[in-house]
């Protein structure tokens, strides 16, 4: 009973300091109306939220509800719609309790293979489970359980039953005759020790007995049939007490006390009659041993009553009963033996007595009863008495803080197993908790925890926020002096000071004597103004009013205290003020209102005394706050006051002020700020707006930045983050860059919770977290956004206060002073469970798709192309914030860009698809933005029918058999055209032959009238006799297209002069020929007959000549024939040569150069020039010169491998080239360049002549 009351006052004690405030979510349906009563709730392997209630089954996605009810008209539905208990066993099937029926839901219908349980009529209070060996295990039914094994085969019952008779002991009795026996009382003698087993049986029921038996030595009591009592049957009425007893000599008497009623009337009696008899019997024989051994019926549970039943951390079936817990392991139980009928002392048998139990992750077992909580293990158990009032408790969950939730008539209660702390939370207005009669509770895998109570739903959200309520009211920074990594001490109300650790929100308060404390002059009350403590070597200081105590840590045992030096105010001392302790260099410093003390560590000894250098003439001088803020930098400590920025170097015990206000700041509550040392820039940084200031640490000066801010500013405090200057103001929070001197002031009106802003503390993720008399502000710096908590309109208010000095700085915790106490919080925390991302629903032209399973479980979906305007509803499901959740999509061969979308339309849509296969993706946030896992769904679009394959290979068969049967059909038109044809040709092929024999007459008659032309022709160009004759050294390369040429050269000899002329006549073959033979005869004409031996004159001749034979008169459709021509006249004795030309040139080889000499552009022939005459141009020649004429047939011939013409420059170099051979040889190279060049892919275009002439 001492460990007992002992751990109720600590729980009381605790519970008595610390009280959270929560906050319920109430959870109401699409028309924020209650769901009723809700008896369970279970989360899925897919996420959803399943409740059972008063009125169906619900399925929660965060968003919207799916009701699932009794359709009389549906046998697959839910057979009833009052459901009082919901499990979700391993293959995701839930079963449901209307009263005392069972049944199982799966894709929202009825399991038909459980048809055994449904038939079933159960206890009000049945529940079911399922081991890891898939057996289901249901039950307390009336006084029993039942087992089903997995396939649904095999049904084991296990009863519940105290320890019987033994069988083979009772029949033993019947059958043997006693050797003593009484129904009265019998006095025996015992005349040597002898072995007998005892025997007595009678009516009871429940522990009374009506008959029974005892046995008496010397009046002292040697056997008590009732101590050993068992009912002979499971129901039986009549108990019997079968004991091996060794009696030494002596008188004995058997008592046997009856009531005479005999109203059971048991049919199990051995005896004859009721009574009582002994029995000679060796100690070795089978009944003396059967005696000593407990007898329990096959399949029995060693127990009267199952309370509740779990599955444990190992996946074994697991019951607690009246005397322990009981663990069925290999087919045997295995128990853990408590008597909780003793520990309890109430009527735990009674059906209407609740005692949930449940495992804690760290293996114990906890039990809760009406006045509290029972942990058991192998090692024992611990009673922890928690209420003086009895609670009806209902459930009992451990969450995964390791703290015990239970649930019952009268509120929840938290139980924190660590700290041994317990918190009562009933219905309020203000926590919005729906009833008080609270049947389950439930922790998501998100962490939120959801209670089903009688008026409905209601969630609480996991909290970053601790919020510790020291129960004062102080509107002063006071400190939290960090101690270690992860602890931190701070003041409290009256004479205390708690210890508290950041980890496990463990609070120690430590309590002082009240002697070391000041009583104040005027009322004589004691005043408990602590200002800093440090901790050094397990020694703490304290300073407070205008002393400094010493105490051993941590028992707290005062080793001294001091008074500091006080104050003169006029002619008065008035008390000091101790305000901040400082460790440096072999003692301790206090920080007052007029200056620093330097003490030895014992605090024996005043060793030195630094002076703000202030008088005071009255009390209204005196600022008992006269020290705002203390930063280091380095070794130096910069100490802000009421009046000045001061600069303390304790290695050479030295101060000194770097900055002194404006008078005009003493009269206003800017002097109040605080200073902020940033290492970035390396300088200390304060504010007195308008003005920034910064204290430049290796230059010492200090530059000044002027904001154009025309309001009223109080107190400031600065702080940087990346660069920024952030000054909070009682006027809202002012963001500063250095840089730019840009600013921007942000206020209520922006969002914050309060103007009166007094700390800025950044957090990992580009945040800013705001403190404030009216609430706690994060500001999101990137884009502006707000959030506010704890403000006044809220469910939990908080007045936050400007840090003191000694503030903590932990890594990832903020400790926040507040008004009342303290808060605690990770800012950098996320929410870091990935949520299940599933489909609600799918929509086909805006209404709800039917399929063969629930939408959230398709993973793969088939429409045909009529079907293709498809929606699908999402939805990530985590409840924490579901409203902050955010999705994306995406469907793949249709659209692979992301789309995003938010809480607010959760729905995926797509018109008109057009038939393939395609992938949909989607991911989802949870509040933090976490992303799901992707869940991807193939989606199939099947084409109409004459677009699918089937269709398009009959397409192809149709189109082959046509085109089969056209060209059959073809064929045979074909053979028919082609016998018709056939025999016309045989027709024409006689005509044909006869025509051709005609033609090829005619053509022969033709080619030999060319032929004799081409001799004639031949004949009237200079032989090559003549030729040799007129000139010494020369060739000519003729080589007409056709057979006749309508190229032509002629020679003449005149004295000592040479006439030669190379001329290409318009057209080749016949046309030229007879041109070239006109040019001959007029050539004869002209020059032998009449003698004209000019050149120029020559050409005008022909020329006339020709235009009067030809008859052109330059009118259109006349004829326009002619000849480009070139004339040479070479004078042998005087080397000079005469040319004229009509467009051909005359080119002359001298030394390895060609001169070209330019023919008139106009030819012999009708010309727009007729009227003008031809000019002649004379040429010294040399021995050696070599002169060439020709036509444009040999540089316009095509060849080459690019079918390009020959070209005069080409055919110039070929000159040039060729130059040092002999007129012969060189003739035959012409001739065979000019035949390389034509190929056997080109043929000769024009006639060829080219004459060259060797001087």
């Amino acid at each position: 009973m001492n460990r007992i009351a002992t751990i109720f006052f600590i729980l009381i004690t605790v519970w008595g300091y610390s009280q959270t405030q929560y906050r319920f979510e109430q959870i109401t349906n699409e028309s924020g109306r209650t769901l009723g009563r809700v008896s369970g709730v279970v989360q899925d392997s897919s996420g959803f939220i399943w409740l059972a209630t008063e009125n169906g089954l619900y399925r929660y996605d965060g968003y919207s509800y799916k009701l699932f009810k009794h359709d009389r008209r549906d046998s697959t539905s839910i057979p009833h719609n009052d459901l009082r208990y919901i499990y979700l066993d391993r293959n995701q099937n839930l079963w449901l309790r209307h009263y005392d029926k069972l049944f199982a839901i799966k894709d929202h219908k009825l399991v038909d293979e459980y048809k055994f349980v449904y038939n079933q009529n159960f206890a009000v209070n049945t529940s079911i489970v399922q081991d890891k060996n898939l057996n289901y295990w249901i039950g307390p039914v009336k006084d029993y359980i039942i087992r089903l094994n997995e396939d649904h085969s095999v049904v084991d019952t296990f009863t519940m039953a105290k320890k019987l008779a033994h069988p083979a002991i009772s029949k033993w009795i019947s059958r043997n005759k006693p050797d003593y026996f009484t129904d009265s009382t019998l006095w025996i003698d015992i005349t040597k020790e002898t072995s007998f087993l005892i025997a007595t049986g009678g009516e009871g029921s429940n522990g009374d007995f009506y008959d029974y038996g005892q046995l008496y030595y010397n009046d002292q009591l040697v056997f008590d049939g009732k101590e050993y009592y068992v009912p002979v049957g499971k129901n039986s009425f009549f108990y019997l007490a079968a004991k091996m007893v060794v009696l030494k000599p002596g008188k004995y008497e058997l008592r046997f006390t009856k009531d005479e009623s005999n109203s059971f009337r048991p049919d199990e009696n051995p005896f004859e009659k009721y009574g009582m008899g002994l029995y000679k019997v060796s100690n070795e024989s089978e009944i003396a041993k059967l005696s000593n051994v407990d007898y329990y019926p096959d399949n029995a549970i060693h127990s009267v009553i199952v309370k509740d039943m779990l599955i444990n951390n190992e996946g074994y079936f697991t019951i607690l009963t009246e005397n322990g817990i009981h663990i069925r392991k290999q087919d045997s139980w295995y128990s853990i033996p408590v008597d909780l009928v003793d520990q309890i002392s109430a009527n735990i048998t009674s059906d209407t007595y609740y005692m949930p139990f449940t495992q804690a992750k760290s293996g114990d077992y906890w039990v809760a009863y009406r006045n509290g909580l029972i942990k058991i293990n192998e090692n024992g158990y611990t009673k922890y008495r928690l209420f003086e009032n009895p609670k009806q408790i209902i459930e009992l969950k451990e969450n995964s803080a390791n703290q015990l939730w239970l649930t019952s008539t009268n509120g929840i209660f938290l139980f924190d197993v660590k700290n041994k702390k317990l918190e009562h939370i009933l219905q309020s207005n203000e926590n919005r908790l729906y009833n008080n009669f609270v049947w389950d509770v439930y922790e998501d895998r998100s962490r939120n925890i959801w209670f089903g109570t009688r008026g409905g739903l209601n969630r609480l959200r996991p909290s970053r926020f601790y919020i510790e309520n020291l129960g004062m009211e102080n509107y002063a920074p006071f400190p939290i002096m960090q101690f270690g990594k992860n602890d931190f001490f701070t003041t409290g109300k009256t004479n205390k000071i708690y210890h508290f650790s950041i980890n496990n929100k463990k609070k120690e308060a430590i309590t002082f004597n009240d002697e070391i404390f000041p009583k104040d002059d005027f009322d004589d009350q004691r005043t408990y103004d602590i200002n800093d403590i440090i901790n050094l070597n397990n020694k703490l200081y304290m300073a407070y009013s205008n002393r400094v105590a010493l105490f051993d840590f941590p028992f707290i045992d005062l080793k001294k205290y001091i008074n500091i030096p006080s104050i003169k105010v006029g002619d008065q001392d008035v008390d000091n003020h101790a305000l901040y302790l400082i460790n440096e260099k072999a003692g301790i410093w206090i920080v007052a209102v007029d200056g620093l003390y330097k003490y030895s560590y014992d605090l024996t000894v005043q060793k030195q005394f630094l002076s703000f250098g202030d008088s005071y003439y009255s009390y209204s001088d005196l600022d008992s706050r006269y020290v705002k803020d203390i930063d280091k930098w380095e070794d130096n400590y910069y100490i802000r006051t009421s009046k000045n920025i001061w600069e303390f170097n304790p290695n050479d015990e030295s101060i000194k002020k770097i900055f002194e206000f404006p008078a005009w700041v003493l009269e206003t509550s800017l002097k109040n700020g605080d200073c902020f040392i940033d290492t970035a820039s390396n300088a200390l940084w304060f504010s007195l707006i308008p003005n920034i200031y910064k204290y430049n640490f290796e230059s010492h000066s200090i530059d000044t930045f002027k904001i154009d801010l025309n309001i009223d500013i109080g107190d400031c405090y600065t702080s940087i983050t990346d660069s920024i200057v952030w000054v909070a103001t009682n006027n809202g929070l002012i963001r500063f860059n250095p840089e730019t001197e840009d600013f921007i002031r942000y206020t209520s009106m922006d969002g914050l919770a309060d103007n009166n802003v007094n700390g800025v503390y950044p957090d990992i993720f580009g945040n800013i977290w705001l403190t404030s008399y009216k609430g706690l502000t994060k500001m999101s710096v990137a884009d502006e956004k707000y959030e506010t908590f704890f403000r006044s309109n809220d469910f939990i208010k908080l007045n936050f206060l400007k840090p003191h000095y000694r503030h903590p700085k932990f890594k990832h915790q903020l400790v926040l002073p507040t008004t009342s106490g303290y808060m605690t919080f990770n800012p950098d925390s996320l929410n870091p469970i990935k949520p299940p991302i599933v489909l609600s629903s799918i929509l086909l032209f805006g209404k709800e798709a039917q399929f063969d399973s629930l939408a959230h479980e398709k993973k793969h979906i088939e429409l045909p192309f009529n079907q293709n305007f498809i929606t699908f509803e999402i939805a990530a499901l985590d409840y924490t914030e579901p409203s902050k959740n955010r999705y994306r999509y995406k469907m793949e061969n249709f659209n692979e860009q992301w789309l995003y979308t938010d809480a607010n339309n959760r729905k995926a849509p797509y018109t008109g698809l057009p038939p393939g296969d395609y992938v949909f993706v989607v991911q989802g946030t949870n509040n933090d933005g976490i992303w799901s896992d992707p869940l991807r769904l193939t989606l199939i679009i099947h084409p109409p029918w004459y677009r699918t394959i089937v269709a398009y290979i009959s397409y192809v068969v149709f189109t082959i058999l046509f085109i089969v049967l056209f060209i059959r059909y073809r064929e045979r038109k074909l053979k028919e055209e082609k016998r018709i044809l056939e025999e016309k040709v045989k027709e024409r092929t006689i005509e044909i032959r006869k025509q051709r024999d005609e033609i090829a007459e005619q053509k022969k008659d033709i080619t030999d009238s060319i032929h004799y032309a081409s001799r004639i022709q031949s004949a009237l160009l200079p032989s090559d006799e003549f030729a040799k004759d007129v000139l010494s050294s020369y060739f000519i390369l003729f080589k007409p297209r056709d057979i006749v040429s309508g190229d032509y050269y002629w020679l003449t000899q005149i004295g000592n002069k040479t006439i030669v002329v190379a001329a290409d006549c318009t057209g080749h073959g016949v046309p030229g020929a007879f041109m070239s033979m006109l040019g001959v005869a007029f050539l004869n004409e002209i020059v032998v007959r009449d003698g004209t031996i000019s050149s120029d004159k020559i050409l005008n001749r022909l020329r006339d000549y020709v235009i009067k034979s030809l008859k052109q008169t330059g009118e259109e459709g006349g004829s326009k024939d002619g000849m480009d021509i070139a004339l040479t006249i070479i004078n042998h004795d005087t080397l000079e040569a005469q040319f004229s030309g009509a467009y051909n040139p005359l080119l002359i080889l001298r030394d390895g150069e060609i001169e070209t000499i330019k023919a008139d552009k106009m030819p012999i022939g009708y010309h727009i020039k007729v009227d003008s005459p031809f000019t002649s141009k004379n040429v010294k020649l040399q021995k050696g010169d070599r002169l060439y004429t020709f036509s444009d047939g040999y540089p316009d011939q095509f060849g080459g491998e690019k079918g390009r013409k020959f070209m005069s420059k080409r055919f110039k170099q070929l000159l040039i080239d060729t130059g040092n051979l002999t007129m012969e040889e060189q003739k035959e190279v012409l001739d065979k360049e000019i035949e390389a060049w034509m190929g056997d892919e080109h043929s000769q275009i024009d006639d060829i002549l080219v004459i060259g002439v060797e001087i």
